[in-house]
């Protein structure tokens, strides 16, 4: 599988002239990754950094040292004196080793940071959770899992003595929860076009040490039956004061900054029309017509762009205060994402999207209740800045990804977490140096951690020059090539229509055989494909995203899930963004017989590489199946799954429950009405004794999982047989899925099941109804080569 390093180039010998760029038909990009996890990295711990006086660069391995205590920089190439303190040990009058130094062996390395760095005093760790509360939040049955998952958490959340917490609900009215005196008092909001709050803040927002038990009260006793607390009232408040609800939560968070965590159920659809939160249905079953029509995707630009600018406009304001916000969404219905996506666009939130529907419910709350446990428990990096410095003479012209653009080369990052990645197209302005070797990239982060301490996280990438075209094509990175592809098509999409955008995609992959085969014609006519090693897969990858959920046109889509998957591409980090455009498919059937584990190395996504007795395990980023074709060994069946043969196999039937499997799924779960009484005159006052409330936890039906039986089940659901294969085979799965953010649906399929077509639509190699195969695209894309 492909590793992301810190900075990934599509380029990895760089063209000297902007003329040598535009004659490649490449495109010049930097993918970052900035914050990964990773416990290996070197720190600085002397409190002595060392900067070039000019560009501001931060020395590392790639300046020049040079006598009489100087250095060049690799940047800008000023030469800067090297601070005394810095080779000198004062103490032991001798000269210190520079080469132990890590920023001076290590291209990533950590600083402490010191008061220089300090505008302020860190920010703590600090979450606002707003949740929806109304009828179909009661369907779906989220708040019992979310309660348990956070009061699990709680001493595990990342941070000091001064890290906050509070909760905000969400119906036709607001609820506010004050943690203030000896006991919870709930708030009522009905008037949510007001902006008041319900007193002062205080009491909102409140100590997670100090008021442990309290919320530890409130999330067990409390938050699972919200609003009134009694269950046996049912829910029949279908509205959602979403926006206004947000909105209250950003003035709360602003004087300290934090994370806002938000929960939809359903479409905003309650509060001031005119200020833009209340959104309306734009999706329309009955539109099917125009789809089919409309080969071009037009009918689509509009619908995957905003209506509003209120979305907008607080992901901005909120990004001033040092406020970042997170979107779950776990909507059965259409939630206008395209709409809400900017909420998380400027402040460096992110998107969590189930693509929920009422028969998979149990599923989709496992996978929440595990995202948002592993949300938790992250590292992040507070009210932090990423700066990028390079070459001069280079520029850069565009940005991908989740944050805001303070100057041509800042971006703000309210809050960096490990889940995301950025990118970055680049413009050669003035020509290099005919003397220039390499050119430098360097990424630093400037960030609190949670326990207060000010740290910069600084990566620095070296890549060769080139002069001329066999050079630059021969050095191509074909994994960032594609990812640059999949945002630019994202971003053309937006501007302009879906069809735009695959046309986009198929130029790029003509212009590449087209002028691989000017550069090196001898050669080119040698490769099977037309194309050098380091590029054969970039046809495959296009066609693979022309036949995505992103981009793929017809009828069948859910616009949601449409958006979902082009915010994906703009913010996942490359590696996650390959897996997502063409999955892994591993043949399992041999676990037993394979000493050398070549069954952990991906088959091509076609048919003709299925066996009739095999076994496989897609791996599609979102999703996970094991597929089980007719003539499986029945040893194998039982090791897996301890059944006899291939007919005792049960699929895992979560898509193809019926409708009243569903409803008496959703009936069965306890849940409190969402029409609180109150008056509409102002605010209204409730009082809840917790330490009188008795504990409604036995209320709910034996039959519907438990937060605990969900926190307890796992996202792959095999039997835990003890053999080698079983164990094999389920420690691969979690290692695949353990790195991921978001965990995918998971489904056993077989080959004569109902569910195939699920499977098969994955066989991105196959012709489809719609699409070539990759054998036909290629020759497609030939033809279109030669006439150009």
């Amino acid at each position: 599988m492909f590793q992301q390093s810190a900075i990934c180039c599509t380029l990895n010998n760089v063209p000297m002239t902007a003329s040598a760029l535009q004659k490649s038909r490449l495109p010049f990009a930097i993918h970052i990754y900035p914050f990964a996890q990773d416990d290996n990295i070197p720190v600085s711990s002397d409190g002595i950094i060392v900067r070039c006086t000019l560009c501001r660069a931060y020395i590392n391995p790639y300046v020049r040292l040079g006598e009489h205590q100087s250095w060049l920089c690799n940047i800008c190439n000023r030469t800067n004196d090297m601070p005394p303190q810095y080779i000198w040990d004062y103490e032991n009058q001798q000269y210190y080793d520079l080469s132990t130094k890590p920023e001076l062996n290590s291209e990533t390395v950590e600083y402490l940071a010191g008061d220089d760095y300090i505008v302020r005093p860190p920010q703590p760790t600090s979450f606002m959770f707003v949740m929806d509360c109304s009828k179909a939040a009661y369907e779906i049955g989220y708040l019992p899992i979310l309660a348990a998952a956070i009061a699990d958490s709680l001493d595990s959340i990342p941070g000091d003595a001064r890290a906050t917490i509070g909760f905000i609900a969400y119906d036709s009215n607001i609820h506010y929860f004050s943690f203030s005196g000896t006991q919870v008092v709930h708030y009522s909001h009905p008037d949510v076009s007001e902006s008041l709050l319900p007193c002062s803040n205080d009491g909102i927002l409140v100590n997670m040490a100090s008021k442990r038990e309290m919320i530890l009260d409130f999330l067990t006793q409390i938050l699972p039956y919200l609003p009134s607390g009694d269950p046996s009232i049912p829910v029949t408040d279908t509205r959602s004061a979403m926006g206004p609800a947000i909105k209250a939560a950003a003035r709360i968070m602003a004087p300290i900054g934090g994370k806002i965590v938000i929960v939809q159920a359903q479409l905003p659809n309650h509060g001031d029309k005119n200020e833009g939160s209340v959104l309306e249905r734009r999706e329309d079953p009955s539109a099917k017509k125009n789809m089919t029509n409309d080969k071009n995707g037009e009918y689509l630009t509009p619908l995957i762009n905003p209506t509003t600018d209120f979305y907008k406009n607080l992901s901005v304001e909120t990004c001033e205060h040092q406020v970042s916000i997170d979107l779950f969404n776990l909507s059965t219905t259409y939630a206008d994402l395209a709409s809400l996506c900017p909420l998380t666009k400027f402040n460096a939130g992110m998107l969590y999207h189930y693509s929920n529907s009422p028969s998979e419910h149990k599923s989709t709350l496992i996978r929440f209740d595990q995202d948002i446990r592993n949300y938790l428990i992250r590292i992040l990096g507070l009210e932090a800045v990423l700066r990028i410095r390079y070459t001069r003479g280079l520029k850069i012209h565009t940005f991908h990804g989740n944050f805001f653009v303070r100057s041509c080369n800042l971006l703000i990052l309210p809050i960096a977490n490990p889940d995301t990645a950025y990118a970055l197209q680049i413009a050669i302005e003035d020509d290099l140096n005919p003397n220039t070797r390499y050119v430098y990239f360097q990424a630093s982060v400037l960030y609190s951690t949670p326990c207060g301490e000010r740290r910069i996280r600084v990566h620095t990438a070296r890549y060769p020059t080139a002069s001329t075209l066999p050079e630059i094509i021969y050095g191509a990175n074909q994994t960032a090539i594609v990812g640059m592809l999949a945002k630019m098509a994202v971003d053309r999409s937006q501007q302009a229509s879906v069809g735009e955008a695959k046309e986009a995609l198929i130029g790029a992959g003509v212009d590449l055989l087209e002028i691989y085969s000017i550069a090196d014609q001898a050669r080119a006519m040698s490769y099977p494909m037309g194309l050098p090693e380091n590029l054969r897969l970039v046809p495959l990858y296009i066609l693979a995203m022309l036949k995505h959920i992103a981009f793929r046109l017809g009828p069948g889509i859910k616009l949601d899930d449409r958006v979902a998957a082009m915010e994906r591409f703009k913010t996942l980090p490359l590696e996650e963004v390959i897996a997502y455009i063409y999955p892994d498919l591993f043949p399992i059937h041999n676990i037993a017989n394979d000493p050398n584990e070549d069954w952990k190395t991906p088959t091509k996504l076609t048919a003709a590489c299925l066996e009739r007795n095999g076994a496989y395990l897609l791996d599609a980023y979102d999703v996970c199946i094991i597929y089980i074709c007719e003539y499986i060994d029945p040893r194998w069946c039982y090791d897996v799954f301890g059944v006899c043969d291939y007919a005792s196999i049960q699929e895992k039937q979560d898509v193809y429950a019926s409708t009243e499997v569903a409803n008496s799924y959703q009936n069965q779960i306890t849940r409190p009405p969402t029409n609180f009484p109150g008056s509409s005159a102002g605010l209204v006052r409730y009082n809840q004794q917790i330490g009188t409330s008795k504990d409604l936890t036995n209320s709910v039906t034996n039959s519907i999982p438990t937060p605990d039986e969900i926190a307890e089940a796992p996202i792959v659901d095999l039997p835990e047989l003890e053999n080698a294969v079983s164990m094999r085979l389920r420690d691969f799965i979690s290692c695949i899925l353990e790195s991921r953010s978001h965990k995918p649906k998971f489904y056993i399929i077989k080959e004569t099941g109902r569910a195939k077509s699920l499977f098969t639509r994955y066989l991105l190699d196959d012709r489809s109804e719609s699409y070539l195969s990759f054998s036909e695209f290629q020759m497609f894309l030939r033809d279109q080569a030669r006439r150009s």
